[in-house]
């Protein structure tokens, strides 16, 4: 509900009690931004995500079947392009590389699974 002020003392008295209410919420939008912006920045996107890898055991153990993975691709890679310059050849190391890493980083799992199994008897 809209209270009417009719006197020009109100009047100026109101205004002035609105634009302290206005300064107060911009000072507030302004640390609110400031917070919420730090908050986005690469750096703490960065450590959140450090954070939940290194707290949960599964996405972990993703983590490294993926850099495992990589690691192994990249050298079957090294290996099969060597250092020619044949188009094609640096073609198929690409797929050999893709190749190599799905499998292992599929493979991983299974090789942990067996292992734990032989360990349980």
């Amino acid at each position: 509900m809209i209270n009417r002020v009719y006197k020009s003392n109100g009047l100026q008295q109101k205004i002035e009690e609105l634009e302290a209410l206005q300064a107060i919420q911009m000072a507030d939008l302004k640390s609110s931004a400031g917070a919420l912006l730090d908050g986005f920045s690469p750096s703490q996107m960065l450590r959140g995500a450090l954070r939940d890898v290194t707290t949960s055991p599964d996405l972990r153990m993703a983590a490294l079947d993926t850099a495992v993975g990589i690691g192994a691709g990249f050298l079957g890679r090294k290996l099969y392009v060597r250092n020619s310059h044949n188009f094609l050849r640096k073609i198929a190391g690409s797929a050999v590389q893709l190749f190599v890493t799905t499998f292992v980083r599929n493979k991983m799992s299974e090789i942990r699974d067996n292992k734990a199994e032989k360990q349980e008897d």
